[in-house]
């Protein structure tokens, strides 16, 4: 397997799917066993033919390698959906994307520009959103409660065939999430 070095070095997702279960360190020049583990007590090393690690007893020559291995890097951070999202992090952005209307899409955080963070939605691009127009990714459960409320409202628009207030909207929408809060709001068949 040809492993990047430089990308393992700073993408924990990377880490995870190359590198042995329990893996803190790598050595690019040792084609053998270039998977090691430091614990509490000792290091070890990733016996790859057997898939097992191996207690590592030589120590002198550990610390002439230890400058050389690539670290594991951390986990991204959590995001609990408050402020900007960390770099990583898999969320869903506020886009007009190809259509007339902006909609809800899934984006990947590239980067912090200031009060922005630079997002990559899935149908292509890069884009700047401020922290507004980023959530948390949606459960399913989520998305099918976002669908019934969109078109209980849709519905309401059209059985008054004349413009309805932005705060008329609002106040279906807080009374309609109600109804489904206590259990009295559910599609036809459930």
């Amino acid at each position: 397997m040809n492993i990047d070095t430089e990308r393992l070095a700073k993408d924990r997702a990377y880490w995870d799917e190359v590198a042995p279960e329990g893996a803190t360190h790598y050595d690019p020049e040792d084609i053998d066993a270039p998977w090691m583990m430091e614990t509490a007590k000792n290091w070890m090393f990733y016996w790859g033919g057997k898939k097992e690690w191996v207690g590592y007893s030589q120590r002198a020559m550990l610390t002439r390698i230890l400058a050389r291995l690539v670290i594991r890097p951390d986990a991204p951070e959590e995001w609990d959906g408050t402020g900007l999202p960390p770099v990583g992090t898999e969320c869903e952005c506020w886009h007009q994307g190809v259509s007339d209307r902006k909609h809800w899409v899934k984006c990947d955080v590239i980067g912090p520009y200031g009060d922005y963070v630079i997002c990559a939605p899935n149908g292509g691009g890069f884009y700047g959103f401020d922290a507004n127009e980023l959530r948390q990714v949606r459960t399913q459960a989520q998305r099918e409660r976002d669908d019934l409320l969109t078109s209980i409202i849709e519905d309401y628009r059209k059985s008054l065939n004349s413009p309805v207030s932005t705060i008329e909207l609002n106040l279906i929408s807080e009374f309609a999430n109600y109804l489904f809060e206590i259990g009295m709001l559910r599609r036809v068949g459930e």
